[in-house]
């Protein structure tokens, strides 16, 4: 079976709730999951939503206000994008 295209999917009307989650780029969630919110009528649905980002929180609950969404909940997590941490160790070759 092959996996829904996001882009492309329909909320079925008989769903109670509705959770919306992705990255954020330049504070708006990602190319697809912004089509798909713009595919769907989610006037008077309930909504829940999460995103993460290395900088500042998204837009995710103002997208689902102006769509006129309930919002029952939102989380935001705040990455450290740029940092690297490696815990493989650096073995010294005898020679």
């Amino acid at each position: 079976m092959k996996p829904a295209d996001i882009r492309t999917v329909l909320i079925d009307p008989a769903t109670e709730i509705i959770v919306l989650g992705s990255g954020c780029y330049g504070s708006k969630p990602g190319e697809d999951m912004m089509k798909f919110i713009e595919n769907n009528d989610f006037n008077g649905r309930n909504v829940a939503v999460f995103g993460t980002s290395g900088s500042n929180a998204g837009l995710e609950v103002d997208l689902m206000a102006d769509k006129r969404a309930t919002v029952l909940g939102s989380y935001h997590c705040k990455d450290k994008a740029f940092s690297c941490y490696s815990t493989r160790a650096t073995r010294t070759r005898k020679t």
